[in-house]
């Protein structure tokens, strides 16, 4: 049977893990990161500093020190998951390669594909045209008979934000 048993062995393995992960939460001891951002920037703009002082977040988990604590467990867990012949590793698998496509097929597929997916309106709703590409943008000029002169993006977020009386 293929099936994975659950032993109590298992369980206090997993058990003695978690609690040498576990820590005790002081909610005193941890700043919140996005004002000491804040606070940080508007000390450096009061002392005409170019940068803030760096800030340390310490509500982000340090995972080298999760992985000294688990050290002493790995081969455990590996003898506890996997079975005595599963040897690790990624085994080869043999390439295949996939027919050339020519210039004109594939970028059309691709332009297709991408614009599909995107409501450059919606984005526009959402103040979000500065997250979509130019390629996007020209497309959706194009496709509106909108003149897009410029090449840069702004420009031709200025023209989508006119055609559609955003501002």
């Amino acid at each position: 049977n293929d099936t994975a048993r659950l032993t109590d062995d298992k369980v206090d393995l997993f058990k003695n893990i978690i609690r040498n992960l576990k820590f005790k939460y002081r909610p005193e001891k941890f700043e919140n990161p996005a004002l000491q951002t804040l606070w940080r920037n508007i000390e450096a703009t009061a002392l005409n500093k170019n940068k803030p002082e760096e800030f340390i977040d310490l509500t982000i988990p340090n995972i080298e020190n999760q992985n000294k604590k688990i050290v002493e467990y790995i081969d455990e867990i590996k003898q506890t998951i996997f079975p005595p012949d599963y040897v690790m590793g990624i085994t080869k698998r043999s390439a295949t390669k996939r027919k050339a496509e020519t210039a004109a097929t594939s970028t059309s597929s691709k332009k297709t594909k991408a614009d599909d997916n995107i409501d450059v309106e919606a984005a526009a709703r959402n103040n979000l045209l500065t997250k979509l590409t130019i390629p996007i943008l020209k497309n959706y000029c194009k496709e509106q008979n909108l003149k897009a002169s410029g090449t840069k993006k702004q420009d031709l977020i200025d023209i989508i934000l006119q055609h559609l009386a955003i501002n």
